[in-house]
């Protein structure tokens, strides 16, 4: 399940190694690439965004669709404003004690894949495809790239992508019922709050 609020922090930690902005096309490719290489280093993503194959990249789908504006997110616009001609941007002041959802081991592969991106500028097709495999220039809209290949492109054995596929599975279902059990909880919270100002209402008007 993709995992809003730290994909947020994980692009606002990005921002902050790059003076506060960055071109969107080298930005959502970066996260690409930090979640890429999480599945190297610890068998899942950082950020559980969809990946997917676009004509400027590799790129993750959600995220994109944030940044560039398609969708609206509060979070994303309480550490990030609105695209501006392509570049994007941390809101100033910054204060990083926000960023409470990244551990030292998510920063150690964020700084890796910004390392990484930093010393590859101009990438041409062909230099796309040697670093990235699994990715397709889609002919018209953007197309999924299928987990299992860049598991494969990694280097992990069909048996290992199996077990892989499997705990991830567990993982996305396990999230998504706590985030239902979370709102079911704020749900009941909502109720009984409201019959309490109900009957305090009821209890007013009585004793007028």
């Amino acid at each position: 399940m993709f995992k809003l609020e730290k994909t947020t922090q994980t692009t606002a930690y990005l921002l902050t190694k790059t003076k506060g902005k960055m071109h969107y096309k080298k930005l959502i490719r970066t996260l690409y690439v930090a979640d890429r290489k999480n599945y190297e280093q610890w068998s899942e993503p950082l950020t559980w965004d969809k990946p997917i194959s676009t004509k400027v990249g590799p790129a993750l789908s959600e995220t994109l669709k944030i940044m560039t504006g398609e969708k609206q997110s509060s979070i994303w616009n309480e550490y990030i404003p609105p695209i501006i001609n392509e570049w994007i941007k941390l809101t100033e002041p910054f204060n990083t004690q926000k960023l409470d959802q990244l551990s030292k081991a998510d920063k150690a592969i964020l700084d890796e894949a910004i390392s990484e991106e930093s010393a590859s500028t101009g990438l041409t097709y062909e230099g796309l495809l040697t670093r990235f495999p699994e990715w397709n220039y889609p002919t018209d809209n953007d197309t999924p790239i299928e987990l299992p290949d860049i598991l494969k492109n990694i280097g992990y054995s069909e048996k290992a992508i199996q077990e892989i596929l499997e705990i991830l599975e567990d993982k996305d279902a396990i999230a998504r019922f706590t985030d239902s059990m979370e709102y079911k909880k704020r749900d009941e919270l909502y109720d009984r709050d409201k019959t309490k100002n109900d009957t305090r209402s009821i209890d007013t008007t009585t004793a007028v």
